[in-house]
């Protein structure tokens, strides 16, 4: 889209008196055609207009006037920076505590009862069965 936003319609008015080869450059609207140099160069006639300076100011081609040069624009570019700097140690301190696994939690005495009762009665034989 070109020109991005909308000029003021005041824009226009500056160029009333002569033949512009789209009289509505002031709008924004999808791009028709790109020229390459090449091909821009010879439609160009040479001769430019002078409506002051920091002004748009037309140029004469094969195809009517074409609008070029600084157009002033109310809509504002903003930007945000955001920068976080933490200490290394930190970050490795909390990889390790996300990655590592939780110890066991001990045994009630019920479950010591248990395990020792297992332990007592079973075993493995040569052939890797249990055994009671």
């Amino acid at each position: 889209m070109i020109p991005h936003p909308d000029l003021d319609s005041s824009m226009r008015e500056l160029f009333g008196d002569i033949s512009v080869a789209d009289p509505a450059f002031h709008n924004s609207g999808p791009i028709d055609v790109l020229l390459g140099v090449d091909l821009t160069l010879p439609l160009l006639k040479g001769q430019t207009l002078s409506l002051g300076k920091d002004k748009p100011f037309p140029i004469r081609s094969e195809m009517g006037w074409i609008i070029g040069g600084k157009a002033n624009s109310s809509v504002q570019n903003s930007f945000h920076v955001n920068h976080i700097q933490l200490e290394s140690d930190h970050l490795i301190n909390k990889f390790w505590e996300l990655d590592s696994v939780p110890c066991a939690k001990p045994l009630t005495s019920l479950e010591e009862a248990c395990e020792d009762h297992f332990v007592k009665t079973h075993s493995r034989n040569e052939n890797g069965r249990y055994t009671i």
